[in-house]
């Protein structure tokens, strides 16, 4: 099996946690495909399931596994491409605006991305973004320039690069590359978010090679920003994944990391001015995959993180203190060479499942979320606000939510995805008492009408946390 040229004590013989939660119950979704590298889920056919798109070194392989629906969903495995010489990543979105996911691939040895523009799973058009990103690693979906049209961002290890490919929203599109940085040696992974709150979409980076985790202030230009870079970290030891999220509830978005020489695992607070830099305690050996997402479903994101040895997919709950005091639960401490995954609902029962892949391996396993909690709604009647149930709920258009307010006071007002990423702020202003009501019309900030699934309407008032789960339909 292929392994990073970068990494070569992967070869080392792993270390297993003969460790199961019983919180999530481990099912497979292959035992066939090759070194999977990358994990992302999307409803690929259009049935309203979660489907799962994978990247294979081994195989050199993109592929995606349909989710029959069924309470306990099968899967059936269905080629994209087998010619990406070390397929590293995967993501998916609507590039064209045409209703079907398309799919971003990358692969490390050819230096490739490629995107797939999908018809709803029968078939693929394929269109190569660039040939000579050297050791590609990292792509995915977003509108950076919020003009409506759904961009691509990618990291690249062998050109330093973390650069950003522009749809002009022609038809067929046009894609103009930008770099945001070219001096980031061993660049693993990006990612992006409004971090300092003046409504342009940064970018977050980090670096295996120089052990650097960086953020670029965007300059706010429509067609070419300018990038204003902040270094976060110079000892980041390997570090080989970025992901942001609110994780504080303070409506700053925050970063975490994670660093495969050192097992760290860092978390950055954002006040909106400066960033307070958190360890969660002990190494987790051979770090590799991280995301951030609501696992228990208390509105405040929870961190997913796997290892390649000791073998591991583990989750730590988030529990409103500082990261120091998260809550460390091994999901599976089988998971030979533990790289990448993915969070999402697959069985469509309301809780976000981990799906998680052996990369020394060929198998990609999900587990299935048994919290017995479920949703967890306020008790309105033990705080500030009152909030009624969002309706229409589902909906396909707009969704209202009445609130009371017993006195004059600030409310901050967002959407958030089950990621935990806010989606749409929707303000920060004064409220005299009494009944209001607040109204999203399923947008983003841009005004991209988000895609179906679940989301989370969050107010915080005088400190405290209000939300309400909320679902759009298509």
């Amino acid at each position: 099996m292929k392994i990073l040229d970068s990494l070569p004590f992967l070869f080392l013989l792993s270390i297993t946690l003969p460790v199961m939660s019983a919180d999530f119950q481990q099912h497979t979704v292959t035992n066939s495909f090759t070194g999977p590298a990358g994990i992302s889920s999307c409803d690929v056919d259009g049935d309203g399931h979660l489907d799962l798109i994978g990247a294979g070194w081994g195989d050199d392989m993109v592929a995606w596994w349909r989710n029959s629906g069924e309470v306990l969903p099968s899967w059936k495995q269905h080629l994209v491409t087998d010619t990406l010489d070390g397929a590293s990543f995967v993501c998916s979105g609507d590039l064209n605006s045409d209703g079907y996911p398309d799919i971003g691939a990358s692969s490390w040895y050819d230096g490739v991305l490629v995107l797939f523009l999908g018809d709803g799973g029968s078939s693929w058009v394929s269109v190569v973004l660039a040939d000579d990103f050297q050791n590609a690693h990292e792509i995915h979906f977003v509108d950076l320039d919020q003009d409506g049209s759904t961009d691509v961002l990618a990291a690249g290890g062998g050109n330093a690069a973390a650069s950003w490919w522009r749809n002009d929203g022609s038809s067929p599109e046009t894609w103009v590359r930008q770099d945001i940085c070219t001096t980031m040696p061993g660049g693993r992974s990006v990612c992006w978010a409004d971090f300092d709150g003046d409504g342009d979409v940064d970018v977050a980076g980090c670096a295996l090679d120089c052990d650097n985790l960086r953020w670029w202030e965007n300059g706010g230009q429509s067609v070419s920003p300018s990038w204003k870079e902040h270094v976060l970290t110079t000892s980041l030891d390997g570090a080989h994944m970025v992901r942001s999220a609110d994780l504080d509830r303070n409506g700053f978005p925050d970063l975490a990391s994670v660093a495969c020489m050192s097992g760290q695992i860092g978390v950055w607070l954002n006040t909106g001015s400066s960033w307070e830099e958190h360890s969660l305690p002990g190494s987790f050996g051979i770090a590799m995959g991280l995301e951030l997402a609501l696992v228990n479903n208390d509105s405040l994101p929870d961190l997913v993180a796997t290892s390649m040895s000791p073998a591991s997919i583990s989750v730590w709950m988030n529990s409103g203190s500082a990261p120091e005091g998260w809550i460390k639960e091994v999901v599976d401490g089988t998971l030979v060479g533990g790289w990448p995954l993915t969070v999402a609902d697959l069985d469509s029962d309301g809780r976000n499942d981990l799906v998680g892949g052996a990369n020394s391996s060929s198998f990609i396993r999900w587990y299935c979320n048994q919290i017995p909690t479920g949703v967890h709604v306020e008790d309105s009647s033990h705080h500030i606000l009152l909030m009624n149930e969002p309706s229409p709920n589902p909906s396909s258009g707009s969704i209202s939510l009445t609130y009371s307010v017993p006195e004059a006071m600030v409310i901050s007002r967002t959407i958030i995805d089950t990621s935990g990423r806010i989606v749409r702020h929707l303000g920060t202003q004064a409220r005299e008492h009494g009944e209001h009501i607040l109204i999203w019309d399923g947008c983003s900030q841009s005004g991209k009408r988000q895609v179906a699934g679940l989301y989370f309407m969050v107010l915080v008032a005088d400190g405290e946390r209000h939300c309400r789960k909320i679902a759009l339909l298509r």
